[in-house]
């Protein structure tokens, strides 16, 4: 007889949810790794930019106000995708609960599934013996 787990299907579909919650979360990952860049870009610019300002020695009053506008366009920007980091951030401890709970899930039918075996493989040896035993029987009442 062949060993058949009735839930497994099922747990073909928790093992593929699994792996989809995965991906998932490693795409919230890079995205969050983009933000992280793009902030540390924009930080250098403002950087350069007051490093660029502070070094010259005259500077007009025309400038002092393109570079204040492009400083707090800058910083303004810099908000932004750190809110959106944040966001971000959120989304990958959500997910990675979700994960969490996938491979929860996962590991209760794979237990299931392994007593079920269990099970089948004594009661596949009890049925042995007892066709052993019969064996013996009707040899003994032959004899």
């Amino acid at each position: 007889m062949r060993f058949t787990f009735s839930l497994q299907r099922v747990l073909d579909l928790k093992v593929q949810l699994e792996e989809q919650q995965k991906i998932e979360l490693q795409k919230l990952v890079a995205q969050s790794r983009q933000l992280q860049k793009q902030i540390k870009d924009l930080e250098d610019k403002l950087f350069d930019i007051e490093d660029k300002a502070y070094s010259k020695k005259e500077i007009s009053s025309a400038e002092i106000l393109l570079l204040a506008e492009f400083r707090e366009h800058l910083l303004h920007e810099i908000d932004k995708k750190e809110q959106e980091l944040r966001e971000c951030e959120e989304r990958i401890e959500k997910k990675k609960k979700e994960v969490l709970e996938a491979i929860k899930e996962r590991k209760k039918l794979e237990k299931l599934k392994e007593k079920a075996y269990i099970k089948f493989l004594t009661e596949e040896k009890k049925a042995e013996q007892k066709e052993i035993d019969e064996h013996a029987s009707i040899k003994k009442e032959i004899f």
